[in-house]
C-alpha cells in the first residue's frame, strides 16, 4: 500500500495529521481532496510490505469474534524470523473482519531481515 487513506482504525499515531480514536479505514488516492465524512481524517502511509493471514471459514456468523481471536493468536505465535521477516510498527495492522464463508483476515506489516 502506498498513498493516502481515510482512517478510522488502529494505526501508528505518527501517521495521522490530526488525532482521533481508532476504528476503520478506506483507501483513497494520495491526491484526494474531497470533503471527509465526519470523524475521519487523512493518514499518509509509507510504502510497506504486508504478510496476509486468513483464518478458516466457520459455521455461525455470530462466532466472528472467536474467529478473529483465533487468527490473532496464530499471528502472535507465527515464527516471522524463521521465514526472514520481522514485524514493524511503521504501518498499521489491517484487521479486515471475519465472515463465516471466508474466515477472519488480517494483514501484518513486516520488514525483511537482512542477513549479516
Amino acid at each position: 500500500m502506498n498513498g493516502a487513506a481515510l482512517f478510522r482504525f488502529h494505526i501508528p499515531r505518527a501517521l495521522f495529521r490530526f488525532h482521533s480514536a481508532p476504528a476503520f479505514f478506506v483507501e483513497v488516492p494520495s491526491d484526494y481532496n474531497n470533503p471527509l465524512p465526519e470523524g475521519y481524517e487523512i493518514a499518509d502511509l509509507p510504502p510497506c510490505t504486508y504478510l496476509y493471514f486468513n483464518g478458516m471459514p466457520f459455521e455461525d456468523q455470530n462466532d466472528y469474534g472467536t474467529a478473529i481471536g483465533i487468527l490473532n493468536e496464530a499471528i502472535e505465535n507465527y515464527p516471522f524470523e524463521k521465514f526472514g521477516w520481522k514485524r514493524t510498527d511503521t504501518a498499521p495492522v489491517l484487521g479486515m473482519g471475519a465472515e463465516a464463508e471466508t474466515g477472519a483476515k488480517t494483514a501484518v506489516p513486516v520488514e525483511k531481515i537482512h542477513e549479516k
